[in-house]
């Protein structure tokens, strides 16, 4: 089945401060300043995670996909964790919706200092308001199941039970019944986007989305990020870089491959 690679190629020109050294969640102490301007070229792949899908779809089939393309590819987070995943929480997205049946991935982070994680991949059948799933593939070795209910585009809740526990209690996707919410810009604390560098683009399997290129300005570094959004800035995927602290996005350019497999 062919599957799509994006190519993200992104030039930057780096500042005087902090320019050649590479942002890291450690935040080491930046070097002097320099008064060198440089141009560093990135290429940033990502595997789309939607896998191409059959050409013969009846329209029915076509509307009842979309009945559910509202909460497609957003990264939903409980609304009671702040600053995930730094702090913990649970999150989820769904990746693939098809003729009724769904797949997804669930994640559960613990607190600092450990942040031990457990991860599943989920798979089940959409029908009206509800999907009812099992848990499918977790890393520690459990099993259970996840109902999610679709209330608007903004709010869903998942009510998880886990069946079979596994001998690996370091960490657990907990049980019980959630409140979500979309990962949004607006919920980055320190973040400022770089407008002339924000635009919508269509990338095919991720279809219509917003690139957003920003800043994060909360601390002393100032390190680029880039994320793929829908208009209201709702959260799909985050690249990640290696791009020095304090630069200055200067163009975005993107390529598509197709690879068989």
């Amino acid at each position: 089945m062919n599957k799509k690679i994006l190519l993200t190629i992104i030039t930057a020109s780096c500042l005087a401060a902090g320019c050649g050294k590479a942002a890291s969640s450690d935040r080491l102490q930046e070097t002097e300043s320099s008064s060198v301007k440089e141009t560093q070229d990135i290429t940033i792949s990502i595997q789309s995670s939607q896998e191409s899908k059959p050409s013969e779809t009846t329209m029915a089939e076509k509307e009842k996909e979309t009945d559910y393309m509202d909460y497609f590819k957003k990264n939903w987070i409980r609304i009671t964790d702040s600053n995930f995943p730094e702090n913990g929480g649970i999150t989820f997205v769904i990746t693939g919706i098809y003729n009724g049946r769904l797949r997804g991935e669930i994640t559960a982070v613990g607190g600092s200092p450990s942040y031990n994680i457990d991860n599943s991949q989920f798979e089940g059948i959409a029908d009206g308001d509800t999907a009812e799933c099992v848990l499918v593939n977790d890393a520690r070795g459990n099993e259970g199941t996840l109902k999610l209910t679709f209330k608007s585009p903004s709010e869903m809740t998942a009510e998880i039970a886990i069946t079979k526990k596994s001998e690996d209690t370091v960490m657990t996707i907990p049980e019980g019944r959630f409140d979500f919410a979309p990962d949004n810009l607006k919920n980055i604390e320190g973040f400022e986007p770089i407008e002339n560098q924000s635009f919508l683009v269509d990338l095919d399997s991720w279809g219509k989305v917003k690139f957003v290129s920003g800043k994060l300005t909360q601390g002393n570094h100032v390190p680029v990020v880039f994320y793929l959004t829908n208009e209201e800035g709702d959260i799909f995927y985050e690249f990640t870089n290696g791009f020095p602290y304090s630069v200055d996005v200067e163009a975005v350019s993107f390529k598509d491959l197709i690879m068989m497999g």
